[in-house]
């Protein structure tokens, strides 16, 4: 399922500032590269075919605002690259996750006193994970309650409104395959099938017994 992308994956995050636009598509490579004493930093690449980089494909939609200083956006990985949501939210959106001290400041100053603390945990959370059951071919789904410290953030600053979050894409919508989608799979199936009835079975000859003599 994992190779074959048919998992979906939704995430929260609360980020430091608004997107512009609310929701979009992050479409933009990114290059593993190597620092001293073997620390390692993800980077934006503009041109994919340079470099030694990989196709990364993020959507987004903002789920809520507190003024422009923070905001609760759901984030759709449809590529699993390391760090491809926190470097396309900070270098691409110019929102970095807070809590981010590595792709960005982890937390503004103005906001450290209203927080109340000095040092922040990421503020990423994976919410949400869906696929379509082999057996019954129905949607199968499976969501985590938020960690604390991100609750403690959302009620500061009153993004967990109920009906903003019901109106939102908050969820993985049920989305089902198309039809030659759902052909190909049974094809593929059939196959599988009809291949391993065409191995040749091994017969086992039973064990003669030997008569041991005394």
């Amino acid at each position: 399922m994992w190779v074959k992308r048919e998992i979906k994956k939704l995430y929260w995050a609360v980020l430091i500032g608004s997107p512009s636009p609310r929701s979009g598509v992050v479409r933009k490579p990114l290059s593993l590269k190597q620092l001293p004493l073997g620390a390692e930093s993800v980077q934006v690449v503009e041109d994919e075919s340079k470099e030694k980089s990989k196709r990364c494909v993020t959507e987004y939609d903002t789920i809520s605002t507190a003024s422009t200083e923070v905001s609760l956006v759901a984030l759709r990985p449809f590529t699993g690259r390391k760090h491809q949501l926190r470097v396309h939210c900070a270098s691409v959106l110019n929102c970095p996750i807070l809590g981010d001290y590595k792709y960005g400041s982890g937390m503004v100053s103005n906001l450290q006193e209203f927080i109340g603390l000095k040092k922040l945990d990421l503020h990423l959370h994976a919410r949400e994970i869906s696929f379509k059951h082999p057996g019954s071919n129905s949607i199968v789904k499976f969501s985590a309650d938020l960690p604390q410290h991100m609750v403690h953030t959302l009620n500061l600053f009153n993004l967990m409104d109920k009906t903003t979050l019901k109106n939102s894409r908050a969820t993985i919508s049920a989305q089902e395959l198309s039809l030659a989608e759902y052909r190909k799979l049974k094809d593929d199936e059939e196959k599988k099938i009809q291949d391993l009835k065409k191995l040749p079975t091994k017969k086992i000859r039973p064990q003669r017994s030997i008569d041991k003599k005394t």
